[in-house]
Protein backbone atom coordinates (compact mmCIF):
# COMPACT_ATOMS: atom_id res chain seq x y z
CA UNK A 1 0.00 0.00 0.00
CA UNK A 2 1.44 3.48 -0.69
CA UNK A 3 1.49 5.79 2.03
CA UNK A 4 2.40 8.82 0.54
CA UNK A 5 1.80 8.34 -2.84
CA UNK A 6 -0.58 10.76 -5.87
CA UNK A 7 -3.84 9.95 -6.16
CA UNK A 8 -4.96 11.48 -9.32
CA UNK A 9 -8.59 12.71 -8.93
CA UNK A 10 -10.07 15.83 -10.52
CA UNK A 11 -11.16 17.76 -7.25
CA UNK A 12 -11.25 21.17 -5.75
CA UNK A 13 -8.41 20.17 -3.67
CA UNK A 14 -6.32 19.06 -6.15
CA UNK A 15 -6.74 22.29 -8.47
CA UNK A 16 -5.29 24.44 -5.76
CA UNK A 17 -1.86 26.02 -5.60
CA UNK A 18 0.24 23.89 -4.20
CA UNK A 19 1.62 26.86 -2.08
CA UNK A 20 -1.49 27.12 -0.75
CA UNK A 21 -1.72 24.05 -0.04
CA UNK A 22 1.75 24.43 1.89
CA UNK A 23 -0.13 26.97 3.98
CA UNK A 24 -2.61 25.10 4.77
CA UNK A 25 -0.46 22.24 6.04
CA UNK A 26 1.30 24.61 8.21
CA UNK A 27 -1.57 26.52 9.63
CA UNK A 28 -3.41 23.03 10.91
CA UNK A 29 0.11 21.74 12.46
CA UNK A 30 0.41 25.27 14.81
CA UNK A 31 -3.31 25.32 15.78
CA UNK A 32 -2.92 21.84 16.86
CA UNK A 33 -0.10 22.50 18.47
CA UNK A 34 -1.51 25.94 20.48
CA UNK A 35 -5.09 24.06 21.79
CA UNK A 36 -5.34 20.77 24.32
CA UNK A 37 -8.68 20.90 24.32
CA UNK A 38 -10.42 17.34 22.96
CA UNK A 39 -13.19 19.03 21.09
CA UNK A 40 -10.90 21.25 19.45
CA UNK A 41 -8.51 18.48 18.53
CA UNK A 42 -11.23 15.85 17.53
CA UNK A 43 -13.10 19.25 15.02
CA UNK A 44 -9.62 19.55 13.25
CA UNK A 45 -9.21 16.28 12.61
CA UNK A 46 -12.70 16.03 11.38
CA UNK A 47 -11.86 18.84 9.06
CA UNK A 48 -8.96 16.60 7.77
CA UNK A 49 -11.25 14.06 6.99
CA UNK A 50 -13.99 16.49 4.99
CA UNK A 51 -11.42 18.34 3.37
CA UNK A 52 -10.16 14.73 2.09
CA UNK A 53 -13.30 13.67 0.81
CA UNK A 54 -13.71 17.42 -0.72
CA UNK A 55 -10.55 15.94 -2.96
CA UNK A 56 -12.47 12.56 -3.35
CA UNK A 57 -9.78 10.52 -1.75
CA UNK A 58 -11.69 9.78 1.54
CA UNK A 59 -11.53 5.86 1.65
CA UNK A 60 -7.85 6.57 0.39
CA UNK A 61 -6.84 8.83 3.43
CA UNK A 62 -8.36 6.56 6.20
CA UNK A 63 -7.26 3.67 4.82
CA UNK A 64 -3.58 5.48 4.94
CA UNK A 65 -4.10 6.97 8.51
CA UNK A 66 -5.38 3.31 9.92
CA UNK A 67 -1.91 2.39 10.44
CA UNK A 68 -1.23 5.60 12.22
CA UNK A 69 -4.07 4.22 14.81
CA UNK A 70 -1.41 2.30 17.17
CA UNK A 71 0.69 5.67 17.74
CA UNK A 72 -2.30 7.46 18.99
CA UNK A 73 -3.59 4.90 20.57
CA UNK A 74 0.07 4.96 22.80
CA UNK A 75 -0.33 8.96 22.72
CA UNK A 76 -3.72 8.29 24.33
CA UNK A 77 -2.39 5.67 27.18
CA UNK A 78 0.91 7.43 27.93
CA UNK A 79 -0.44 11.00 28.60
CA UNK A 80 -3.65 9.69 30.47
CA UNK A 81 -1.27 7.69 32.60
CA UNK A 82 1.78 10.38 33.52
CA UNK A 83 -0.76 13.45 33.00
CA UNK A 84 -1.03 14.12 36.76
CA UNK A 85 2.85 13.92 37.12
CA UNK A 86 3.14 17.28 35.01
CA UNK A 87 -0.47 18.70 36.34
CA UNK A 88 -0.56 17.16 39.95
CA UNK A 89 -3.42 19.91 40.56
CA UNK A 90 -5.93 19.82 38.56
CA UNK A 91 -8.41 18.80 40.89
CA UNK A 92 -10.55 16.91 38.57
CA UNK A 93 -12.15 13.60 40.43
CA UNK A 94 -10.25 10.32 40.11
CA UNK A 95 -11.67 7.86 38.06
CA UNK A 96 -8.28 5.54 38.67
CA UNK A 97 -5.89 4.88 41.51
CA UNK A 98 -3.28 1.94 41.89
CA UNK A 99 0.19 2.75 43.41
CA UNK A 100 1.56 5.91 41.83
CA UNK A 101 -0.69 5.84 38.72
CA UNK A 102 -3.60 7.76 38.90
CA UNK A 103 -6.42 8.48 36.14
CA UNK A 104 -8.85 11.42 36.42
CA UNK A 105 -11.19 12.95 33.95
CA UNK A 106 -9.01 15.74 32.96
CA UNK A 107 -6.64 13.18 32.34
CA UNK A 108 -8.73 11.10 30.43
CA UNK A 109 -9.57 14.02 27.83
CA UNK A 110 -5.93 15.25 27.66
CA UNK A 111 -4.97 11.70 26.53
CA UNK A 112 -7.84 11.89 24.00
CA UNK A 113 -6.73 14.87 23.52
CA UNK A 114 -3.62 14.23 22.44
CA UNK A 115 -4.30 11.07 20.09
CA UNK A 116 -6.51 13.34 17.84
CA UNK A 117 -3.49 16.02 18.01
CA UNK A 118 -1.09 12.74 16.80
CA UNK A 119 -3.85 11.84 14.09
CA UNK A 120 -4.10 15.36 12.64
CA UNK A 121 -0.62 15.66 12.41
CA UNK A 122 0.72 12.83 10.91
CA UNK A 123 -2.29 13.21 8.82
CA UNK A 124 -1.56 16.29 7.07
CA UNK A 125 1.40 15.38 4.92
CA UNK A 126 -0.51 12.42 3.94
CA UNK A 127 -3.55 14.17 2.56
CA UNK A 128 -0.77 16.94 1.21
CA UNK A 129 1.15 14.01 -0.68
CA UNK A 130 -1.75 12.71 -1.88
CA UNK A 131 -3.24 15.72 -3.69
CA UNK A 132 0.13 17.17 -4.46
CA UNK A 133 2.29 15.71 -7.68
CA UNK A 134 5.98 15.72 -7.31
CA UNK A 135 6.63 18.28 -9.79
CA UNK A 136 4.14 20.47 -8.73
CA UNK A 137 5.75 20.11 -5.11
CA UNK A 138 9.39 20.94 -6.72
CA UNK A 139 7.81 24.13 -8.68
CA UNK A 140 6.31 25.44 -5.09
CA UNK A 141 9.59 25.41 -3.70
CA UNK A 142 10.69 27.18 -6.48
CA UNK A 143 8.55 29.90 -6.62
CA UNK A 144 8.85 30.46 -2.95
CA UNK A 145 12.38 31.41 -3.29
CA UNK A 146 13.99 28.43 -2.33
CA UNK A 147 17.33 27.42 -4.03
CA UNK A 148 16.09 24.65 -7.31
CA UNK A 149 18.54 22.37 -6.20
CA UNK A 150 17.45 22.29 -2.87
CA UNK A 151 13.90 22.03 -3.74
CA UNK A 152 14.61 19.26 -5.44
CA UNK A 153 16.41 17.70 -3.17
CA UNK A 154 14.23 18.23 -0.25
CA UNK A 155 10.85 16.83 -3.17
CA UNK A 156 13.23 13.73 -4.33
CA UNK A 157 13.74 13.01 -0.15
CA UNK A 158 10.05 12.85 -0.15
CA UNK A 159 9.23 10.59 -3.00
CA UNK A 160 11.95 8.30 -1.32
CA UNK A 161 9.57 7.68 1.63
CA UNK A 162 7.14 6.05 -1.22
CA UNK A 163 9.68 4.37 -3.27
CA UNK A 164 11.22 2.30 -0.06
CA UNK A 165 8.17 1.43 0.99
CA UNK A 166 7.31 -0.28 -1.99
CA UNK A 167 10.47 -1.71 -2.56
CA UNK A 168 10.24 -2.72 1.20
CA UNK A 169 7.07 -4.53 0.30
CA UNK A 170 7.94 -6.51 -2.52
CA UNK A 171 11.35 -7.74 -0.89
CA UNK A 172 9.25 -8.95 1.97
CA UNK A 173 6.78 -10.77 -0.21
CA UNK A 174 9.74 -12.09 -2.37
CA UNK A 175 11.58 -13.78 0.82
CA UNK A 176 8.64 -15.02 1.97
CA UNK A 177 7.58 -16.85 -1.13
CA UNK A 178 11.42 -17.98 -0.88
CA UNK A 179 10.45 -19.28 3.23
CA UNK A 180 11.41 -16.56 5.12
CA UNK A 181 10.24 -16.78 8.45
CA UNK A 182 9.74 -13.27 9.36
CA UNK A 183 7.48 -14.25 12.41
CA UNK A 184 9.89 -16.31 14.44
CA UNK A 185 10.11 -15.64 18.56
CA UNK A 186 14.27 -16.77 19.08
CA UNK A 187 16.21 -13.48 19.36
CA UNK A 188 18.96 -15.12 17.15
CA UNK A 189 16.63 -15.56 14.17
CA UNK A 190 15.66 -12.31 14.09
CA UNK A 191 18.20 -10.04 12.93
CA UNK A 192 18.97 -12.65 10.14
CA UNK A 193 15.92 -12.18 8.88
CA UNK A 194 16.04 -8.05 8.99
CA UNK A 195 18.99 -8.26 6.98
CA UNK A 196 17.82 -10.10 4.70
CA UNK A 197 15.46 -7.42 3.86
CA UNK A 198 17.86 -4.58 4.60
CA UNK A 199 20.53 -5.96 1.97
CA UNK A 200 18.56 -6.31 -0.95
CA UNK A 201 16.68 -2.98 -0.21
CA UNK A 202 19.91 -0.99 0.18
CA UNK A 203 20.88 -2.90 -2.90
CA UNK A 204 17.33 -1.28 -4.85
CA UNK A 205 18.67 2.02 -3.39
CA UNK A 206 22.08 2.37 -5.32
CA UNK A 207 21.07 0.92 -8.07
CA UNK A 208 17.88 3.88 -8.03
CA UNK A 209 20.55 6.72 -7.13
CA UNK A 210 23.19 5.47 -10.03
CA UNK A 211 20.06 5.93 -12.85
CA UNK A 212 19.33 9.11 -11.04
CA UNK A 213 22.93 10.41 -11.15
CA UNK A 214 22.61 9.46 -15.10
CA UNK A 215 19.17 10.86 -15.73
CA UNK A 216 20.32 13.78 -14.08
CA UNK A 217 24.00 14.46 -15.66
CA UNK A 218 22.35 13.47 -19.71
CA UNK A 219 19.84 16.35 -18.82
CA UNK A 220 22.51 19.06 -17.74
CA UNK A 221 21.11 19.25 -14.18
CA UNK A 222 22.58 22.11 -12.99
CA UNK A 223 24.10 24.02 -15.77
CA UNK A 224 22.28 26.53 -16.25
CA UNK A 225 21.59 28.99 -12.80
CA UNK A 226 17.92 30.07 -14.32
CA UNK A 227 15.66 27.38 -15.03
CA UNK A 228 12.34 27.03 -17.32
CA UNK A 229 9.03 25.33 -16.50
CA UNK A 230 7.12 23.00 -19.03
CA UNK A 231 4.03 24.04 -16.54
CA UNK A 232 3.92 27.19 -14.99
CA UNK A 233 2.10 27.75 -11.60
CA UNK A 234 -0.34 30.93 -11.08
CA UNK A 235 -2.48 31.45 -8.38
CA UNK A 236 -5.98 32.44 -8.84
CA UNK A 237 -8.80 34.29 -7.16
CA UNK A 238 -9.73 31.23 -5.38
CA UNK A 239 -6.24 30.38 -3.90
CA UNK A 240 -5.68 33.93 -3.01
CA UNK A 241 -9.03 33.29 -0.70
CA UNK A 242 -7.65 30.11 0.67
CA UNK A 243 -5.06 32.06 1.90
CA UNK A 244 -6.35 34.76 3.34
CA UNK A 245 -8.57 32.68 5.57
CA UNK A 246 -5.88 30.74 6.41
CA UNK A 247 -4.31 33.73 7.77
CA UNK A 248 -7.21 35.02 9.74
CA UNK A 249 -8.01 31.48 11.12
CA UNK A 250 -4.20 31.41 12.46
CA UNK A 251 -4.69 35.00 13.64
CA UNK A 252 -7.75 34.29 15.45
CA UNK A 253 -6.07 30.70 16.88
CA UNK A 254 -2.98 33.07 18.41
CA UNK A 255 -5.32 35.66 19.65
CA UNK A 256 -7.62 32.64 21.97
CA UNK A 257 -4.44 30.61 22.97
CA UNK A 258 -3.04 34.57 24.51
CA UNK A 259 -7.02 34.46 26.32
CA UNK A 260 -6.45 31.29 27.66
CA UNK A 261 -9.26 29.11 25.50
CA UNK A 262 -8.76 25.87 24.44
CA UNK A 263 -6.21 24.90 26.62
CA UNK A 264 -6.49 22.76 30.20
CA UNK A 265 -4.79 23.92 32.83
Amino acid sequence: MKLVGYVKRDSAIHRLDPRVKIAIVGVLSLVCLMFTNPVIMMALFLFLVILSAIARIAVVFLSRILPMIPVAASAFVLWTLFFNYSNPDSGARALFHYAFITVDQASVMYGAAMSFRVLTILGLPLLFFATTTFNALSLALVKLRLNYIIAFTVALSLRFIDYGLEEMSMIREAQVSRGLKLRTRTMIERPQNIISLLKPLMERFMRFQEYLAISMDLRAFGAIPTRTFYIESKMKIWDYLILAIMILFLLGSILLRLRGWGIMV
